[in-house]
């Protein structure tokens, strides 16, 4: 939590702002996935407080994709689970 909290202050507020502003009308791509021949993998953290979890287990009727659900992180995986996402993408 402290690194991510001396990220958000070292880019500044106006920063955190636009990534709110953007997140706020961020379409929802589902749909998307559904249509995507493409394979697609998937990965959340079990603790993730930031994504409703739905969102994530909508993924898994897709037959393009695969959704892994990592233990022990939240919604910043690449920092809480760096090696739990490597071993995710390289399998």
């Amino acid at each position: 939590m402290n690194l991510i909290a001396d990220m958000a202050e070292a880019a500044g507020h106006d920063v955190h702002g636009r990534q709110a502003e953007m997140n706020i009308h961020r379409p929802d791509l589902r749909g998307v996935v559904n249509a995507s021949g493409r394979p697609l993998l998937a990965l959340a953290g079990m603790d993730d407080h930031v994504c409703p979890r739905e969102r994530y287990l909508d993924l898994q009727h897709a037959s393009n994709a695969t959704l892994r659900m990592i233990a022990d992180a939240g919604h910043f995986l690449p920092l809480e689970a760096p090696t739990a996402c490597a071993d995710a993408i390289e399998t």
